[in-house]
């Protein structure tokens, strides 16, 4: 049964992959800075229906609606896990060969975003602070933001693994 268990996370979680990474592609050809703030943030719903979509396809499609914890928690991780290391490297290779000038106009954006913002950050820190945040925002290179996007999704990823894990075992 693990074997079937391995098996389909990484078939749900190539679908996720792609999906994520034609929803990067979409917004990239909408806005031409795929990391911005609100758009980027839906991507998080590609990771829910890949996990979600594997542990039911399993559960009811393989499984004639049996699934335990540990299985579904290890589908999800496995589908977390890989999708989150693919989309990292997708990110990394678009960053670095595909169009670099993405970086260096998302990093143009939080500066202006820091900036315009300036006056409410100097009363939460101070201006020494304020400039090492600016300087190392400036510098932000594509290695950076593809470790970003592998640990932020990892962790959601493993909660929402616990919890639909939790919600669909029986």
């Amino acid at each position: 049964m693990p074997k079937q268990v391995f098996l389909w996370a990484l078939i749900a979680s190539g679908l996720g992959t792609l999906a994520f990474i034609l929803f990067f592609l979409l917004i990239y050809a909408l806005y031409q800075n795929p990391f911005l703030p609100g758009p980027k943030s839906l991507d998080f719903f590609i990771y829910l229906l890949a996990v979600l979509g594997g542990l039911l396809w399993f559960r009811f499609g393989l499984r004639k609606g049996q699934m335990r914890f540990g299985e579904g928690f290890f589908l999800s991780l496995v589908t977390v896990g890989s999708m989150a290391l693919l989309s990292a490297l997708f990110i990394y290779v678009f960053l670095v060969y595909i169009d670099p000038e993405v970086l260096s106009r998302n990093n143009a954006f939080m500066m202006e975003m820091l900036d315009k913002n300036k006056a409410a950050h100097l009363e939460t820190m101070s201006p020494e602070v304020f400039a090492k945040i600016r300087q190392d925002l400036s510098q932000t290179s594509a290695a950076q933001m593809a470790f970003y996007e592998l640990r932020v999704k990892l962790l959601i990823g493993l909660v929402m693994s616990l919890i639909l894990s939790a919600v669909l075992r029986r």
